[in-house]
C-alpha cells in the first residue's frame, strides 16, 4: 500500500487510522495542536512522502476536538503508538517526542 499523493483528500477516521498505523509502522509523525488559543485541541498525521498533515476526523466527516490535551494525548498514546515522532504545539512552543534510533 503506497501513501496516498499530496492532492488526495484522506477521511482520516479512527479505523482509517487503526489501517495506516499499522501499515506504516515508526514512519509516521503526529502533531497535537491548540485551536486559535481556544484551549481546544486537534490531532494530525503526516504520512510519509506526503507533504500536507491530515487531522484526524469523526465518523460524520469534521474534524475531531478534545477538549484538554491529556485527552488528545491520551488517544495518540492510544491509536499511535507506532508514531516515529509526536510534537505537541502549544502558541510558539513545540514539545517534540521521537523514537530512539
Amino acid at each position: 500500500m503506497l501513501a496516498p499523493k499530496a492532492s488526495q483528500e484522506i477521511q482520516l477516521t479512527k479505523r482509517y487510522l487503526q489501517i495506516l498505523t499499522a501499515t506504516f509502522a515508526g514512519r509516521y509523525d503526529v502533531a497535537v495542536s491548540e485551536t486559535a488559543g481556544n484551549g481546544l485541541w486537534t490531532v494530525s498525521v503526516k504520512l510519509p512522502e506526503t507533504v500536507d498533515a491530515h487531522p484526524v476526523m469523526t465518523a460524520r466527516g469534521d474534524t475531531k476536538i478534545w477538549r484538554d490535551v491529556i485527552g488528545a494525548l491520551t488517544f495518540v498514546r492510544a491509536n499511535c503508538a507506532s508514531a516515529a515522532s509526536v510534537t505537541v504545539h502549544v502558541g510558539d512552543w513545540q514539545l517534540c517526542w521521537k523514537k530512539p534510533c
